[in-house]
């Protein structure tokens, strides 16, 4: 069972993650996605404080020489992120929200490689490109015309600008300052990234308004910043540690997978053709980019998917 643990933590992470797509496409219609993105991360603070303390301000000498990578994750990690993909859920499905986000572990090499000159296999490569044909199939639902036609959703778009926020993120995160333990550093940049949404959210506030303090919506809250944030990150890091990021960041791919069984049970959506389509060269990108392997740069951050 000692053994089995880190891969249960690693499945428990992807759980917790798979259902914050399908909490986020639930509520489109009563939470506005920056006062989602804003409060989840307000709380999930509070939340990691405690594992932090005020202890945080020792290390503001680090994060000033390494104020402009510490930005750059904030923006990507958790401004931007969570905000491209809870304004997607308005106009895409989960089940097309998750496959499209798994595509993030073969995404990741090929920005290495790109800034870091980190090596990429020929069977990286293919891979990637191999994994890209599946998520193209899922945006344009299974019909070559929407693509010859750049007919796409624009939820479908904007998941896959998420995806690419999320690989830079992630494809920058091990040039963080290791001097910060990661739990400590991950309150910093969700410090930072809070700060930036302020003012988007204040606009939002002001222009769209706000959502109903009901039980439904406290709770949605509570999950994205409880489960999806601090639990998540906390067995995933575990998980990580334990087996190394190469192979905990293939668990990213079970996201999809409980995504598309909790959005057929609580949301009634339905699996098409063109899903299983997607999955397929999914998967095959995986096993190519998996069997090869990167030494040295991980999969995923420590800190994990949110």
């Amino acid at each position: 069972m000692k053994r089995l643990f880190p891969f249960l933590c690693l499945i428990l992470a992807a759980l917790c993650w798979g259902a914050n797509f399908v909490v986020g496409r639930a509520l489109n219609n009563d939470i506005p996605p920056l006062a989602f993105n804003f409060w989840r991360w307000t709380i999930a603070l509070v939340f990691l404080l405690p594992f932090s303390g005020l202890k945080v301000w020792q290390y503001r000498r680090i994060v000033r020489r390494h104020l402009p990578l510490t930005i750059m994750l904030a923006a990507t990690g958790v401004a931007g992120f969570n905000s491209l993909v809870y304004t997607a859920l308005h106009s895409t499905t989960a089940i097309n929200a998750a496959l499209m986000i798994s595509t993030v572990p073969l995404l990741v090499p090929t920005l290495s490689y790109l800034f870091f000159k980190t090596p990429l296999t020929g069977r990286q490569a293919l891979g990637t490109a191999v994994s890209m044909v599946g998520a193209l199939v899922v945006i344009a639902h299974g019909n070559l015309a929407h693509i010859l036609a750049l007919d796409f959703s624009v939820g479908d778009l904007l998941v896959l600008t998420a995806a690419f926020f999320w690989s830079l993120y992630t494809a920058f995160y091990h040039r963080r300052p290791h001097e910060i333990p990661p739990v400590d550093y991950l309150v910093i940049i969700s410090l930072l990234g809070i700060l930036m949404l302020l003012p988007f959210y204040l606009h939002e506030l002001v222009t769209v308004g706000g959502f109903p303090l009901n039980k439904i919506n406290i709770t949605a809250i509570l999950y994205v910043a409880l489960f999806a944030s601090v639990i998540a990150f906390i067995a995933w890091n575990h998980g990580v540690v334990q087996i190394g990021a190469n192979k905990a960041g293939l668990f990213i791919h079970f996201m999809p997978v409980f995504s598309a069984i909790l959005a057929i049970i609580f949301l009634h959506e339905k699996l098409y053709m063109y899903h299983f389509v997607g999955v397929v060269f999914v998967s095959l990108g995986i096993i190519l980019s998996s069997r090869s392997g990167i030494r040295g740069v991980p999969v995923s951050g420590k800190n994990g998917m949110r």
